[in-house]
């Protein structure tokens, strides 16, 4: 999971209360600085030993042969994303931080059902599910759905609806975004200063139905569209590469702790 943005004083502003105290109660955890910075007889023997976290220790050994992959792999997943397990709790967090109780998250239908729970039962937000008729879900087109359901929710209950779910592509139906759709979906969030959410795996089953390539929104510069710090990208390895879990891309500095 992870965002674009690199303000990190601002970046608080844009938070729920919610995540504003989660925020300063966890930057203060010594615990962060002992897990990044675990002892070592010979690497790092000056530095911590942690008694606070469950590890089977007997399995080291089994695991060296993959020592050096790990490594080269580790420079590149830690240095720029934050991995956490599983992508369900990726985005039940993002839910949690960016939105107050009984605020509203945006979710094109059909969707995956257990996004309901990630998204809405402890963090209190609510989904709305955008119906867009005869309109293709993953087209340009789609986008005036998704501005009519932010009007329907605030005139029906009042209430802010400060993000949107884009599955890309799309879970179950296995379309991807084409680039222009994904741009004016940025401007839509640029100008309701709504969170852009993205959970990314890759389709590899269908492949008879032609459609547009997967082109990533970290590939489309958000200058002149949207402000970076309200772009997350999560990213769910267990589609591609057969772990489970996600890694979280991590430019926004308050979310990275």
């Amino acid at each position: 999971m992870g965002s674009l943005g690199t303000s990190g004083a601002r970046a608080v502003q844009i938070f729920s209360q919610r995540g504003q105290t989660a925020l300063a109660h966890g930057s203060k955890s010594i615990m962060w600085d002992i897990i990044s910075n675990l002892w070592d007889g010979e690497t790092n023997p000056d530095c911590y030993v942690s008694i606070g976290v469950a590890e089977n220790a007997l399995l080291h050994d089994t695991l060296l042969d993959s020592a050096k992959l790990f490594r080269i792999f580790s420079t590149v997943i830690f240095g720029r994303f934050t991995p956490l397990n599983p992508s369900i709790s990726s985005i039940e967090q993002l839910s949690w931080a960016f939105m107050e109780p009984g605020e509203g998250m945006l979710l094109g239908k059909p969707y995956y059902g257990t996004f309901i729970a990630d998204i809405s039962v402890r963090p209190s937000a609510v989904v709305i599910p955008v119906d867009f008729g005869e309109v293709n879900p993953p087209s340009p087109e789609a986008i005036s759905q998704y501005k009519k359901a932010v009007t329907d929710f605030d005139v029906s209950t009042g209430n802010h609806v400060p993000t949107v779910m884009l599955c890309h592509p799309h879970n179950p139906l296995g379309r991807c975004y084409p680039r222009s759709a994904i741009i004016d979906l940025m401007k839509m969030c640029q100008a309701h200063q709504m969170h852009h959410a993205l959970a990314v795996w890759n389709n590899q089953i269908d492949k008879d139905v032609p459609g547009v390539p997967l082109e990533s929104i970290l590939s489309i510069d958000p200058a002149g569209l949207i402000d970076a710090d309200l772009v997350h990208v999560l990213w769910g390895m267990s589609k591609d590469v057969g772990p489970n879990g996600s890694a979280r891309r991590r430019h926004h500095l308050a979310v990275q702790s």
